[in-house]
């Protein structure tokens, strides 16, 4: 991974849905890639960290290369952080 990359994303929800998907991105075109996918992907989706895909799965659809991985893997941790923040602000229960 390469050192010094960023990631963070916001939310703007209606009721549970997210509405919109700001993120802000420090880093190489992998990871400013993979953020921009993440962020259509789940517009329209339930507010829980289970709407994020897997980081390789995320990997796999944007055809990154290996040496990439890790860019996909930071953008699902910071995603799925920001909408378990979301969570416990809301307090929505989690999803069983």
């Amino acid at each position: 991974m390469a050192a010094g990359a960023f990631v963070r994303f916001r939310f703007a929800l209606d009721a549970n849905r997210i509405a919109a998907v700001r993120y802000e991105v420090l880093g190489g075109p992998a990871l400013m890639a993979t953020a921009s996918w993440l962020s259509e992907h789940l517009s329209g989706k339930e507010a829980e960290p289970a709407a994020v895909p897997a980081g390789l799965d995320m990997a796999h659809v944007l055809q990154l290369e290996r040496a990439e991985h890790g860019m996909a893997l930071l953008v699902e941790d910071a995603a799925r952080n920001a909408l378990n923040s979301v969570a416990i602000r809301l307090k929505l229960p989690p999803k069983a």
